[in-house]
């Protein structure tokens, strides 16, 4: 919608969803608001994971991305949490009552039409855990379970072979169905370059992660089945990456997922310290500070771009009245040049390679501006 009070109550129930079900893979339960430690613990994992997502503002922001990959995570979230807590723990959250039926059925089949990097890997982990429960117990999973799974897995093969899926593949010259090693070793190298240019901090989130893990299996600190979620969550994120290789349009979005459930393995060890348990106040209270600088720094930026956007789009009304090509004395540029990097953090791109960036070719949004205002060409006014 393009209505700001939608998009602002959609945007508040997005980002308090997202951190519920984060919050419940974490503790396995929901927050609860009255109490003061769960307020602080869940205050602590907005701050943390907003610092540590350089993306943040990309998927929480940027309506295409925050409507496909961070809304539908919360129907991945929750897929994860029915199937960890039935096959680890042995607690089954749908009862089996045929009126829940159509709810699942319709949870399953949103999940699986959702983007095409994340269900397969919860299918293939699913069917995992369904088969060892099998074998060690002689007998089929609860009917809302396999209901949940069949229903994820219809659910992809329905996007999967969509018209639209293939002609996605078309645009960059490939084939849905066709495999290059070439390309795949290439999109796994891509990964790994943002990963070092955009997101080093969750290689630190990873390391710290698996240096605990291990040090909580040998001084066996937890419980088995604790054991057995975090190595499925790491497997998991773990296994999105190498599918997200073999996307045809490479992108920071398209590690979201892995990212969410790597931070979920750090928060679980994170707040088992025992000096963070002690001190969780202290922690609340920095990370307070921090997230009342960031969402400040977050309205500055956006209202600067915001300005910046409008200022050009003018000029480009105005002159298009008396002029077929138009000259502008300067590009979008959206970032405030004070905050040099920090941008990024909110906004997805600068802005500045919209228009007259390459010679002899127009790029999307040229296009669609020149269309819009039936102009035969947009160029930026050259300094002396």
């Amino acid at each position: 919608s393009r209505n700001i009070v939608i998009t602002l109550l959609f945007g508040l129930f997005l980002l308090n969803s997202f951190f519920v079900f984060v919050f419940l893979l974490v503790f396995r339960r929901l927050p609860n608001y009255q109490s003061e430690n769960d307020s602080k613990m869940f205050c602590v994992i907005i701050a943390l994971f907003s610092f540590l997502i350089f993306v943040f503002g990309e998927m929480f922001y940027y309506t295409p991305f925050s409507g496909n990959y961070t809304f539908l995570m919360l129907f991945h979230l929750f897929f994860i949490y029915v199937m960890t807590e039935y096959f680890l723990f042995q607690k089954l959250i749908f009862k089996e009552k045929v009126s829940n039926f159509p709810l699942i059925v319709f949870l399953g089949l949103f999940c699986g039409m959702g983007n095409e990097h994340v269900p397969p890997i919860l299918v293939l982990v699913s069917i995992i855990w369904g088969l060892q429960y099998v074998f060690k117990n002689k007998k089929l999973p609860p009917i809302s379970i396999i209901l949940y799974q069949i229903s994820v897995g219809i659910g992809y093969l329905l996007l999967f072979f969509a018209p639209a899926n293939s002609v996605k593949y078309e645009t960059v010259d490939k084939k849905q169905l066709g495999f290059n090693l070439m390309d795949y070793i290439g999109g796994i190298g891509n990964i790994a370059k943002i990963y070092r240019y955009y997101n080093p901090e969750m290689v630190a989130v990873v390391l710290f992660s698996l240096f605990f893990g291990v040090y909580y299996y040998r001084k066996n600190l937890l419980e088995k089945a604790e054991y057995y979620r975090l190595l499925s969550l790491f497997v998991m994120g773990l296994l999105a990456l190498f599918v997200a290789a073999y996307a045809p349009l490479s992108g920071t979005r398209l590690l979201f997922f892995s990212n969410t459930l790597f931070l979920i393995i750090f928060f679980i060890l994170f707040f088992k310290i025992p000096l963070i348990q002690r001190h969780i106040s202290l922690v609340f209270n920095g990370t307070a500070f921090y997230l009342l600088i960031f969402f400040s720094l977050s309205i500055y930026i956006t209202q600067y771009g915001n300005s910046k956007f409008n200022q050009t789009l003018s000029e480009i009304e105005l002159k298009s009245k008396t002029q077929k090509t138009i000259y502008l004395t300067q590009p979008f540029d959206f970032f405030q040049p004070e905050l040099g990097s920090f941008n990024r953090r909110f906004l997805l791109d600068q802005g500045t390679d919209y228009i007259d960036n390459t010679p002899h070719k127009s790029e999307s949004q040229e296009l669609i501006l020149r269309s819009i205002y039936q102009i035969d060409d947009i160029l930026i006014k050259k300094k002396n």
